[in-house]
């Protein structure tokens, strides 16, 4: 509440003293401009939950992107439908890996997650020798898409807002997500009502990675 009360306050001084930020353009742009980090804090949200962290996220997004961008750059024609899927599969993958570390092997999370964003990272050189893949290497479907408005907010906002609604619900008003603040709350005492805390640990990590993949895509159409 602290923090809220601070970022709030930090809002409105600045607001007064310069009226064009709360327009409602500057606040639509302001919008559009975090909803990236939005999404990928919509994802860590799950992981901390569980007591534990993801380190790697941000590879993880950049190693999706680079895939599915060297992918277009071999066939653009290729529906976009097909790279987001493909993208959200590599960073759900990617987040499983770093959950079976965690919750088989015993790896603790800082080491883990601290590892696999080195690797991760090297395998985007890896992949791609170094190069680039630059902007009319794309479709026009890949890089329009996002910039497309609907009652004029951005796609990038609405792909964030029905995230945030999805997270929302599946916390609140199912038990898988309330089975979350359990484990998170006390652990040993999970246990003794039946919670897998693997199974949640897995869980966890591979809906980080999964949001973690499809900013991959946006990340690199926007």
């Amino acid at each position: 509440l602290i923090l809220f009360f601070i970022c709030t306050s930090i809002f409105f001084i600045v607001g007064f003293l310069n009226p064009l930020f709360l327009s409602y353009e500057s606040l639509i742009d302001i919008l559009n401009d975090t909803s990236i980090l939005i999404i990928l804090a919509l994802g860590q949200m799950f992981v901390i939950l569980i007591r534990t962290i993801d380190l790697s996220v941000a590879s993880n997004l950049a190693l999706s992107g680079m895939i599915i961008s060297l992918m277009s750059q071999i066939n653009p024609d290729i529906p976009l439908v097909f790279f987001v899927i493909i993208s959200c599969l590599i960073g759900a993958f990617l987040g499983l890996f770093n959950g079976i570390l965690i919750g088989y092997l015993k790896v603790p999370f800082i080491i883990a997650t601290l590892g696999t964003l080195s690797v991760f990272r090297g395998s985007i050189y890896f992949i791609s020798g170094g190069k680039q893949v630059y902007a009319h290497e794309f479709s026009k479907d890949f890089l329009s898409f996002i910039h497309l408005k609907f009652l004029t907010v951005p796609m990038m906002v609405w792909i964030s807002i029905i995230i945030f609604l999805f997270c929302y619900l599946v916390l609140n008003y199912t038990r898988f997500g309330r089975n979350f603040y359990v484990l998170g709350d006390n652990p040993e005492g999970a246990k003794f009502i039946g919670i897998k805390s693997t199974y949640y640990i897995l869980s966890a990590f591979t809906i980080s990675g999964l949001f973690s993949g499809l900013c991959g895509y946006l990340w690199v159409a926007k």
